[in-house]
């Protein structure tokens, strides 16, 4: 059912964005362009860091369906624990990369850096759709698939609401139909969280699901900020940009490392390759409270 919400929410905005940003002063043409930004360029780029958010879901079906059937709740907590924590880990600094390099990436794929502030109004919805992912998976392993649909239906509402209005802004226009989406995954995750806390119990702990990684985030931004500063003068944007994405990923790894936000456990839930890699690194694999 799931599924069918997202092009609904997809059709209302073909309906509703460019009628809100005439409203708000633009020309057809304009609206048309300032629509295409947001939908053909910004929400693609949008949905790549979350793949890997999107296979971990699947992932998480099997497994926390098995934990709830052995009535294993320490497993269960811990697996459901884990999978939030790095979904934060993978999705923070995709946004902070996206928001801090927008321009610059934009200029880079699409040889329109004026597109910039749409991907940056839009980073954010990184974090809060791939949690949307890991928790509606963890519903699924639940045994109650029908509630992530609910959720994204209320947010469906919730953006429809903020998309007219917002957008109808001229000092938001486009930007407003971004941060519209922004909302959406935010109450539709938020949703998810508090099903599952009150069907199980949600895990929490300030320090590893929110400290430890903005720490190293910000700490990232920063090399990202100067990194590209740096080398774009003499590098040119697009090299200066692929270099800095480089370096913002090396960066983000040690970092993780240093704060030791990371272990085994963490590693072998990631799909496909996480197992084999996790039996090479040198990481504790130590529980959390």
């Amino acid at each position: 059912l799931s599924s069918l919400v997202m092009p609904i929410m997809q059709e209302l905005d073909v309906l509703l964005v460019p009628i809100r940003l005439e409203a708000a002063g633009y020309t057809v043409s304009e609206a048309t362009s300032l629509f295409g930004q947001l939908t053909q360029m910004a929400l693609t780029l949008i949905n790549l860091p979350v793949i890997v958010t999107g296979a971990l879901a699947v992932s998480l079906v099997p497994a926390v369906s098995a934990a709830q059937t052995e009535k294993n709740k320490e497993r269960l907590q811990r697996y459901i624990g884990t999978a939030v924590r790095v979904t934060i880990l993978l999705e923070l600094p995709a946004v902070a990369g996206l928001y801090l390099l927008a321009t610059p990436i934009m200029g880079l794929l699409y040889d329109l850096p004026e597109a910039g502030p749409v991907l940056a109004a839009l980073a954010m919805s990184c974090l809060f759709l791939g949690l949307n992912q890991t928790t509606a998976g963890i519903l699924q392993g639940l045994g109650r698939s029908d509630l992530p649909v609910w959720s994204l239906v209320a947010g469906a509402g919730v953006k429809v609401v903020f998309t007219y209005v917002f957008t109808g802004l001229p000092a938001l226009g486009i930007r407003g139909a971004a941060w519209a989406t922004v909302v959406t995954f935010i109450v539709a995750a938020m949703l998810n969280a508090r099903f599952i806390n009150s069907l199980v119990g949600l895990p929490w702990n300030l320090n590893e699901f929110v400290l430890k990684p903005l720490g190293a985030t910000l700490a990232m931004g920063a090399v990202v900020i100067f990194g590209y500063k740096f080398m774009q003068p003499t590098l040119g944007s697009n090299k200066a940009t692929l270099l800095t994405i480089g370096l913002g990923i090396i960066s983000y790894a040690i970092l993780l490392l240093a704060v030791r936000a990371i272990n085994l456990e963490d590693i072998a839930l990631l799909p496909g390759i996480g197992p084999k890699l996790a039996r090479y690194l040198p990481l504790e694999n130590r529980k959390r409270r």
